[in-house]
């Protein structure tokens, strides 16, 4: 399946194409931008992470502090988020709690340093994420990422659309609703119903459990509340 599919599709899903009819080449250029602005937003809500990449990226003796994005300290594709870090030492992999911005500003002694680093705090800023992590490692070692890795912007509309199950379905119907006003249209209120299933239906997927730890005898437990959301204690 091409871009230009999909694209097609959705102008018949509007009633813009009759069957068999051939759009314009600016309409389907228009469509295209359309969807690429769609896919853009989509990533900021958790749509279309449907795979995973791991990032092997060499530290910094004593250094706490890594910028992460095309030319940043690690030149690589700056993540939305992090899910999974893991410090290798010789082959040996420890794992590195990631930690929220509350998390981290509660760290008392920042500068800390030793051998094995514990936590990592990702803050997502613009063009390049910033990475910190506590302890500093004080040997030399290697940090994996594990990440989502989001669908991109089609480069043409022959590009070939490789995607699971259920996402030509929300990419069609997505893609009638960024272009429906263009021509002073909207989708069906089933057609809405519809595309607003694929999203729930993607995001449920998408979304990673969350687990509320405890040792067997509680006596790790602070007394409070646990806040799933949050993975915090609260007296």
């Amino acid at each position: 399946m091409k871009v230009r599919d999909i694209i097609y599709r959705s102008l018949r899903m509007i009633g813009v194409l009759a069957s068999g009819e051939t759009p314009s080449a600016d309409m389907v250029q228009d469509a295209l931008k359309s969807m690429n602005a769609m896919i853009d937003s989509w990533k900021n809500i958790g749509l279309l992470l449907f795979k995973n990449k791991i990032y092997s990226l060499s530290l910094v003796n004593n250094q706490q502090t890594y910028t992460i994005g095309t030319g940043g300290d690690f030149d690589v594709e700056r993540p939305l988020v992090i899910h999974t870090a893991n410090y290798v030492v010789n082959d040996i992999e420890y794992p590195i709690e990631v930690i929220t911005e509350s998390e981290w500003a509660d760290i008392p002694t920042k500068n800390l340093a030793s051998e094995l680093p514990q936590k990592l705090y990702y803050n997502p800023k613009f063009p390049l994420g910033e990475i910190n992590i506590w302890p500093k490692p004080t040997t030399p070692g290697v940090i994996k990422l594990y990440v989502p890795d989001p669908l991109e912007r089609f480069a043409s509309v022959n590009a070939d659309v490789e995607v699971p199950p259920g996402y030509e379905q929300l990419l069609t119907y997505g893609t009638a609703d960024e272009i429906a006003p263009e021509y002073g249209k909207e989708i069906t209120p089933r057609q809405m119903a519809k595309l607003n299933g694929f999203k729930a239906d993607i995001m449920r997927v998408n979304t990673p459990a969350v687990y509320a730890e405890c040792d067997q005898t509680g006596a790790g437990c602070p007394p409070g509340s646990y806040d799933i959301y949050s993975g915090r204690y609260h007296r």
